[in-house]
């Protein structure tokens, strides 16, 4: 995968205040400029619903009440050893993967059975949620959530900017959805990418397909969501579909004290991406730390799952 300022320097980009000129190797459609690649993406992210001072919040969201805690700031978790027992059931998920990838693919995919992910989560209290969706795409799932649950907040994040431009678009009239144009993962990264599937709704740095002409923004996860104000408060659900980054964000979510912030967790998985590490060994390892913390609600194994945080 080719880095953003690397596809730049070779087009010789050159950016003033009144045109920004490229040649055709760039796809202004869906590139960042000059002036904003070199920025990580972080700098937009407001904390919701709070109000920092110093190093306390100010939560202002029921009643005009005001509130102040100290700020939370999560910590590293240091139980990421595996069991033995833990190890042998890793062992036997990896032994498994092909029945139960097929199997789970099979089922999900059966009919109107894929749209569990979207009918599952009948626990939402309407006007009193806050979600938070990865891999916003063109927003068919979104739509369904902020009509049917109708969260106080709503929160996407797309990093493709061509699909981040038709989510602001189509959610322009709810004040309660809020669009990021940013990936998540372990660190800070800029790629170019080709795109993929219809509009560029399948687009993924994992796909293995080269550099390509379209920009992609990943920031770390945990900064992410501490510039949001999770740990301040919690998050309804977390719902995750973003090709491939889950194996990043869920890792980086599990390593931290954050996780006890996400009352469910959904996620689609996908193991047969070219571009990513041991997707099955992770996966597996993703499904004994979860357990820790959350319960299944429902599972297709190496598909879509749901977990829910213990003892809510």
């Amino acid at each position: 995968m080719l880095k953003l300022n690397v596809i730049l320097e070779k087009n010789h980009a050159v950016h003033n205040t009144e045109t920004t000129y490229f040649d055709s190797y760039i796809d202004l459609g869906c590139t960042d400029y000059p002036d904003t690649q070199n920025k990580t993406g972080l700098e937009d992210v407001k904390p919701l619903p709070l109000v920092y001072q110093n190093n306390y919040f100010i939560d202002k969201s029921s009643g005009g009440k005001v509130h102040a805690k100290k700020l939370y700031r999560p910590s590293t978790r240091n139980d990421l050893n595996f069991t033995p027992a833990e190890k042998s059931r890793i062992h036997s998920c990896i032994n498994n993967f092909k029945s139960d990838w097929k199997k789970g693919q099979s089922d999900f995919w059966d009919g109107d059975e894929q749209y569990i992910r979207r009918t599952h989560h009948k626990y939402l209290i309407p006007g009193d949620n806050v979600m938070i969706e990865v891999g916003g795409n063109v927003g068919e799932d979104a739509q369904y959530y902020l009509d049917t649950y109708k969260p106080k907040h709503y929160i996407m994040l797309e990093p493709l900017k061509l699909l981040y431009r038709k989510l602001q678009q189509r959610f322009k009239n709810y004040t309660n959805a809020i669009t990021y144009n940013v990936g998540l993962g372990k660190r800070n990264e800029k790629f170019m990418i080709k795109m993929e599937g219809n509009i560029g709704d399948a687009s993924s740095p994992f796909f293995g397909s080269g550099e390509g002409t379209c920009s992609l923004k990943v920031i770390n996860a945990i900064d992410f969501f501490s510039a949001l104000g999770v740990g301040n408060f919690m998050v309804d659900l977390i719902t995750i579909n973003c090709e491939g980054c889950e194996y990043d964000l869920l890792e980086t979510i599990l390593s931290t004290d954050l996780v006890y912030h996400f009352k469910h967790i959904q996620f689609g998985t996908h193991p047969t991406l070219k571009n990513l590490a041991d997707p099955v060994r992770r996966y597996c390892q993703i499904q004994e730390r979860l357990s820790r913390t959350h319960k299944l609600t429902y599972q297709y194994k190496f598909t879509w799952e749901t977990w829910k945080l213990k003892d809510i």
